[in-house]
């Protein structure tokens, strides 16, 4: 959750800078409200009070300004515990804490009506997970370790190549070696002669420098190409694509599986994040003299590292709003099943 735009750390000198002109607003704005005539009234025969213009004009009340202008600074930080968090201890901090108390009550329970800046915060629902409903964290790792496992279990043929064709195993020299004492010597020239002619020239280039180096062609890796095959007959290659095109087919279909189970994740997470802002937006609404807007966002892809350095204050009127919407509002992790089931559910019900 966050209910400040993020921070950078502020050089010393431009910060002391920044204070000084900051400092220097609000004490020509506390004077020029000192210095402003507040009209005379006066009673009419009638009952009713109308301006006397006859009169000088009084002192405007410089107390109630400079009291109504702390309650509206205090409201739009957070709170009077956030506004006075950078010294919450010192003597100043205290004296200030009791004009606030005197004017809107120790619980804060008329601060909100002097609020003038909108509410901002944006819910960053990876980091709420992992804080307040970690369960869905790991079952969700528990979702992708199956289908690794399963991705791992597909990867071994189910048939036998060399029934189909010659295999042959790249040696470290970069030789290949036939499996079977009966096959041809290995030759380029009949290796591309096996080649798909419809696939790209480019593609049939990479697969052949893939083999020559031994670097796997999608992984990248040194090592990973280590088979090959040469063609027995039309027949059998025919029979052996057949084979492993569903091979490759169910491999496809794990693949497309854990996408689509990180498709899910980020459904169940926008279903919670957006759960979690009508619940916040409600209690706003209830919030008593809050009238300011209140938008909130919800992000379901960023985790900011090191959030907590640039988190607005925790008792926040905007932490608080948070903190009691998560509190009643069920997680990801309350939802029936284990991701995968609710995956397959929902494939069956398509």
């Amino acid at each position: 959750m966050s209910s400040t735009p993020d921070e950078t750390t502020v050089p010393a000198q431009d910060y002391h800078a920044a204070y000084q002109a900051k400092l220097a607003d609000a004490i020509r704005a506390l004077t020029d409200a000192a210095r402003l005539p507040r009209p005379r009234l006066r009673r009419t025969e009638e009952g009713n009070w109308v301006e006397d213009t006859l009169a000088s004009p009084d002192q405007t009340d410089w107390a109630e300004f400079a009291t109504l202008a702390l309650a509206g600074a205090a409201a739009n930080i957070g709170g009077i515990d956030a506004i006075l968090n950078g010294r919450s201890g010192s003597w100043e901090a205290d004296g200030v804490r009791q004009l606030l108390f005197s004017t809107v009550g120790a619980d804060e329970a008329q601060l909100w009506a002097h609020r003038t800046d909108p509410i901002e915060i944006t819910l960053y629902v990876d980091e709420l997970v992992i804080d307040r409903a970690y369960e869905a964290i790991e079952q969700y790792n528990a979702a992708e370790e199956e289908i690794t496992r399963r991705y791992d279990a597909a990867s071994e043929y189910d048939f036998d190549p060399a029934q189909y064709q010659w295999v042959y195993d790249r040696t470290e020299s970069g030789d290949f070696v036939p499996r079977d004492p009966a096959a041809p010597s290995w030759s380029w020239d009949a290796w591309r002669a096996g080649l798909d002619p419809e696939s790209p020239e480019d593609y049939r280039q990479a697969v052949e420098e893939s083999l020559r180096t031994g670097v796997g062609l999608f992984t990248g890796r040194a090592g990973d190409a280590t088979v090959a095959y040469l063609s027995k007959s039309s027949e059998l290659d025919a029979e052996f694509d057949r084979l492993t095109g569903e091979h490759e087919d169910r491999l496809a279909a794990i693949g497309e599986l854990e996408e689509k189970l990180h498709q899910q994740r980020l459904r169940e997470w926008t279903a919670y994040g957006e759960a979690l802002k009508t619940r916040i937006e409600t209690m706003a609404a209830a919030t008593p003299g809050l009238e300011v807007p209140v938008h909130v966002t919800v992000d379901v892809e960023t985790h900011r590292m090191g959030a907590a350095r640039v988190e607005g204050f925790w008792n926040s009127l905007e932490s608080r709003l948070v903190d009691a919407a998560v509190m009643d509002t069920p997680t990801p992790a309350d939802l029936p099943g284990t991701p995968l089931e609710r995956l397959e559910r929902a494939r069956e019900e398509d």
